[in-house]
């Protein structure tokens, strides 16, 4: 008697221990289901743009402006600017993109591209600018111009807005 409950039992414990194996390996097969979302690009003003870019880094926006320069070695890089002349913004191609025209100087756009941010360079080599402390460049409360993040629309396709004479 006691030999047929310890078979039982023995028996017992291997069923269960199988039925949980199953259900861990269930378990770990569940795949996660990913949702794409396709997004519109957000348009935006370039003063917009300059208060919030950080909001938008590797997102697709439309921004619309003037050419104030088109670099002249390869046309790699534009900058363009709305009302604000203070608030220029840098538009740069990509391998998709064609070179910008200089003739473009002048022009309204509307650009399509993606929000990129500018990686700083570390110049003067520890030299402090003229009134400036030693010892502040870590202060969280010390931010500059040379410190503030910078930002460029990395140029996906781009078009001339054409005006019409009452809009000039």
């Amino acid at each position: 008697m006691l030999k047929n409950v310890l078979l039982i039992l023995v028996a017992a414990v291997m069923v269960w221990s199988c039925g949980n194996q199953q259900a861990e390996q269930k378990e770990q097969t569940v795949e996660e289901e990913v949702v794409v979302v396709d997004e519109k690009p957000v348009a935006l003003s370039l003063a917009e743009f300059d208060e919030k870019a950080e909001t938008f880094v590797g997102k697709e926006i439309i921004l619309e402006g003037t050419v104030i320069h088109v670099c002249k070695h390869g046309g790699q890089k534009m900058f363009i600017t709305a009302d604000d002349p203070d608030v220029r913004i840098k538009i740069t191609t990509t391998d998709e993109t064609a070179a910008f025209d200089p003739e473009l100087e002048g022009s309204d756009i509307k650009v399509v591209g993606i929000v990129e941010e500018i990686e700083a360079e570390v110049v003067g080599e520890g030299k402090h600018a003229e009134g400036e402390e030693e010892g502040h460049e870590e202060d969280a409360e010390h931010e500059n111009y040379y410190h503030k993040p910078q930002y460029s629309l990395k140029c996906i396709k781009y078009a001339v807005v054409e005006n019409t004479p009452e809009e000039k």
